[in-house]
């Protein structure tokens, strides 16, 4: 059994114990490719959304908001 089989061997065998299941999600569905593939506008809103984040620019005042957009570190 070679070193990169180990993993999957364990996998399998806890499959069959019917301790996990393993089931096929469509790559639109996987939260992942965000973090692993550049994605067009409409994929990165979608993205974002399937990570539940939110934009938050209305809740914080117009100077916070200059000042992140600037990159500058915002006082606690």
């Amino acid at each position: 059994m070679g070193f990169h089989e180990v993993p999957w061997a364990s996998l399998q065998q806890e499959v069959k114990q019917k301790q996990i299941q393993v089931n096929w999600v469509p790559t639109d569905q996987m939260p992942a490719d965000g973090l692993t593939k550049v994605l067009s506008c409409p994929k990165h809103k979608s993205f974002v959304k399937q990570l539940g984040l939110e934009d938050i620019r209305s809740l914080i005042t117009p100077q916070e908001n200059e000042e992140a957009e600037k990159g500058v570190e915002l006082s606690a």
